[in-house]
């Protein structure tokens, strides 16, 4: 579905505000690594990513990508839990191992979503003429 109301070609979702979306979200991943606000920062942007693109489907591989990601955790924390039998009676070691692996899991979601975006070149601004105007001061 081609949109034309001013020269342009592009398509109706290249001129929605997802692409702005997605680039904030990103950016604020960006911001809060290894902070507490990170994982709802991956959140946001698993949300605002997800979605059925012409002849790209983000939902299904980021879908497939976390349930990956969840089994890695979920064996991960198995390991540990049987390498170190006393983790439950100690507070003070999972307040220093659970983030750990919150963040860790987190950062994975991260950077699949970034590099599915950099691979299908959404990471990547359009550029458009536009006659006229003149430098605003700073």
């Amino acid at each position: 579905m081609e949109i034309s109301h001013d020269g342009s070609t592009a398509s109706f979702l290249d001129k929605t505000d997802w692409r702005k979306t997605i680039h904030r979200c990103l950016e604020e991943c960006v911001r809060y690594e290894e902070t507490t606000k990170y994982p709802q920062a991956v959140k946001s942007l698993v949300s605002a990513f997800s979605a059925t693109y012409p002849g790209f489907n983000a939902r299904v591989l980021v879908n497939q990508a976390i349930f990956n990601l969840k089994i890695k955790y979920r064996i991960k924390v198995i390991n540990f839990i049987a390498e170190h039998p006393d983790y439950w009676f100690h507070p003070g070691k999972r307040m220093m191992i659970e983030p750990e692996m919150i963040n860790g899991y987190f950062k994975e979601i991260f950077e699949f979503i970034k590099n599915l975006a950099a691979e299908k070149r959404m990471l990547l601004w359009g550029i458009k003429k536009i006659s006229g105007g003149s430098q605003m001061e700073d």
